[in-house]
């Protein structure tokens, strides 16, 4: 899940035009096992962006296996004026 945050959350922030992002909701659904040596890799997707939020979802893969899916939500964070 650590994994899946990171990916996401750097995709959020990447989605709010590099503002700092916070996860609100993250939820995994664990389908398979990795084995150790895989090369595991996740595929972040924004679904949408309002002007507080980015909603994603991505898929953790091994070459040919889906692992688990994740859904979430990040806060998109505003610096407060000085």
């Amino acid at each position: 899940m650590s994994f899946a945050d990171r990916a996401l959350g750097e995709t959020a922030m990447q989605a709010a035009g590099g503002a700092n992002c916070v996860t609100i909701q993250l939820e995994m659904k664990f389908i398979d096992v990795g084995r150790l040596g895989d090369w595991i890799e996740i595929r972040p997707q924004v679904v949408k962006r309002t002007g507080s939020l980015v909603f994603m979802r991505g898929d953790v893969r091994d070459d040919t296996r889906l692992l688990a899916s994740a859904d979430g939500v990040w806060k998109i964070l505003r610096r407060r004026p000085d």
